[in-house]
């Protein structure tokens, strides 16, 4: 299981690095087009890490909850 989430996260690693490479070549062409449509893409791109994130954070708030109720349950029991 950790083998397969190592590769996931270098696969990550290495688009990310794609992802820069592709924005700072955008970013140096200086075209005023390319410029506004990156910007566009950036925006879009942050919007939806932001909805991961928050997605996530939810999750894990769900999952305390759950454990929490369980640990109760089970200290109720003794």
């Amino acid at each position: 299981m950790a083998n397969e989430s190592e590769k996931a996260w270098g696969r990550f690693e290495d688009d990310i690095e794609g992802l820069a490479g592709e924005l700072k070549r955008h970013f140096r062409s200086g075209d005023p087009e390319n410029s506004a449509e990156l910007n566009r893409s950036l925006e879009q791109l942050r919007q939806a890490a932001d909805a991961v994130f928050k997605s996530l954070a939810e999750t894990f708030r769900e999952v305390s909850d759950e454990l929490e109720k369980a640990v109760r349950r089970r200290a109720d029991r003794k």
